[in-house]
């Protein structure tokens, strides 16, 4: 299973936060082999956890307890601490992955 999801860009002027755009860059999501426990496989800066405390796998924890823990390999276009919503796509990320 692989999902997509794109960047945003917020607080586009008077519009604060009800008011943004997608932009033509991407996190993918892939679901690898089912493991022992959760580990994120990622393109992104180094601080960013590999393990079940990763923001994308506290999401599907948090919206289907139940799964069980799988390989995750993230590639995003998405940088990280620009505002552009890289936070956000995980956690969009997580509920389709963890709704599928």
């Amino acid at each position: 299973m692989k999902i997509q999801v794109p960047a945003t860009t917020a607080n586009l002027g008077a519009g604060i936060d009800s008011c943004g755009l997608a932009l033509s860059l991407y996190m993918s999501i892939e679901v690898g082999a089912e493991t022992v426990e959760w580990l994120v496989q990622h393109n992104l800066q180094k601080s960013i956890p590999t393990d079940y405390t990763n923001i994308l796998v506290q999401t599907i924890r948090q919206t289907a307890p139940d799964v069980l823990p799988h390989l995750l390999i993230v590639r995003s276009e998405i940088p990280t601490e620009r505002g552009l919503g890289s936070s956000a796509a995980a956690v969009v990320a997580g509920v389709e992955l963890a709704n599928r």
